[in-house]
């Protein structure tokens, strides 16, 4: 292809209805091409507050007018516009991108803002531009979309117009830069730092200022002196201390040694029988006392029971285990026990009111699905349910879920759940 070059007059001709006939044009590509050459993309900085995005009614912002510069394409909006933000999630939440649009393709040719919905998460970020030959995205702001609000603050708008990689700002060639709406961000800013942090910091440098004024270099000795004298003292104290130790222990043998020796013939029997129940321990390796100082080796299946290596008194260590093939609703006896539902067909559980059956906080109920069919806990009205992503049902066979009272008409259901 030729070297192209502009712009040259061109030479008319007629064909033979008499329409004009040029021997050169130009294109919208050729200028677009030229204008990049000249401005970046962005907006300008002529005018205050250049497609500023703002809080406007309830889900709703407003894109300030103002012009822009997107691939050598020019776009301004002559007075305010009004963009939807999407209803919130009710539990998480998302980062919508309020953009500048650029639209190439035939049936648009068109620069518009635009708003970018983002996804819902806990942790969300941002959706990213779209950028390729046809449409190419500039970044006004960030929307945050919290949890369940109904509308959109100020606060909740973050600026993107002077991130130079998502948009940045065009610097006229003509005329001065209007620099201050970026000032008054700034000193924004600036003022809640000295709400927060300008006292601590006038603290600590008064407390340098009071240091290094006049001789710094004499009063940086005079501390390293002092520390060093400081120094002197712990080591001489920590020899002080060991030698302290030292003559303790020596106490503590002679008074062990005295204290032995003083022992009636009661107390030595006494001792004596101890350390014989001691060498009796059978593997289970337990000792029961009599409330009178004397101890003896535990009996298993009398004194204890064994539970995956612990060991536990007999009447604690099982729950009843009540069988059941249809649909239940709970009630008081079913309290601490195993409930154990065997049904190929689906089974409900459900959970009354305290109104109807009256069950004391910090009750719990363990249900198993036994059999092939689903298992799911429903509350009756006036009861909430309180359970990892609002799951309710018991996930597979032979799983089981734990339902405990939390308070009046709550319950926690844990365990593994669908």
């Amino acid at each position: 292809m030729s070297m192209i070059s502009w712009p040259f007059d061109s030479t008319v001709t007629f064909d033979t209805e008499n329409n004009p006939i040029y021997d050169r044009t130009y294109s919208a590509d050729v200028l677009a091409r030229i204008l990049r050459k000249y401005f970046k993309d962005g907006v300008f900085s002529t005018q205050e507050d250049c497609l500023r995005v703002v809080e406007a009614t309830g889900m709703n912002v407003t894109v300030n007018p103002g012009d822009c510069m997107i691939q050598g394409r020019h776009g301004y909006l002559e007075t305010p516009q009004t963009l939807a933000i999407g209803t919130a999630d009710p539990a998480l939440k998302r980062i919508d991108l309020v953009v500048l649009r650029l639209d190439l393709s035939v049936n648009e040719l068109s620069i518009k803002p635009a708003v970018v919905v983002g996804s819902e998460a806990v942790n969300p970020v941002a959706p990213a531009l779209t950028r390729n030959s046809t449409v190419y995205e500039l970044a006004l702001a960030e929307v945050y979309v919290g949890a369940n609000v109904t509308a959109i603050s100020q606060a909740a708008i973050t600026d993107a117009r002077l991130d130079s990689t998502r948009c940045g700002v065009v610097a006229s060639i003509i005329g001065d830069t209007d620099t201050s709406t970026y000032y008054a961000q700034i000193a924004a800013d600036l003022a809640e730092f000295k709400a927060g942090q300008e006292s601590d910091f006038d603290a600590w440098f008064a407390t340098i200022t009071s240091i290094l004024d006049q001789n710094t270099a004499a009063n940086l000795l005079n501390m390293i002196n002092t520390l060093n004298a400081e120094m002197d003292d712990v080591q001489t104290l920590g020899t002080q201390t060991q030698n302290s130790i030292n003559a303790l222990n020596a106490e503590m043998d002679n008074v062990l040694h005295t204290s032995a020796q003083s022992l009636t013939t009661t107390q030595q029997t006494q001792a004596r029988s101890n350390v014989n129940a001691q060498s009796a321990i059978t593997a289970s390796g337990m000792l029961k006392g009599n409330g009178a100082g004397s101890v003896s080796a535990a009996a298993e299946g009398v004194d204890y029971v064994g539970i995956a290596g612990g060991k536990a008194k007999p009447e604690r260590t099982s729950a009843n285990l009540i069988y059941g093939t249809v649909s239940k609703t709970l009630e008081p006896g079913h309290a601490g026990c195993v409930l154990r539902l065997n049904s190929s067909s689906n089974l409900t559980v459900t959970i009354p009111t305290d109104a109807t059956v009256l069950m004391p906080n910090e009750t719990e109920i363990e249900v198993v699905r036994w059999g092939t069919g689903n298992v799911t806990f429903v509350p009756a009205s006036g009861v909430s349910i309180r359970s990892v992503d609002n799951q309710r049902s018991i996930a597979e066979q032979y799983a089981s879920a734990c339902l405990k009272k939390i308070s009046a008409n709550i319950w926690l259901l844990t365990g593994y759940l669908a």
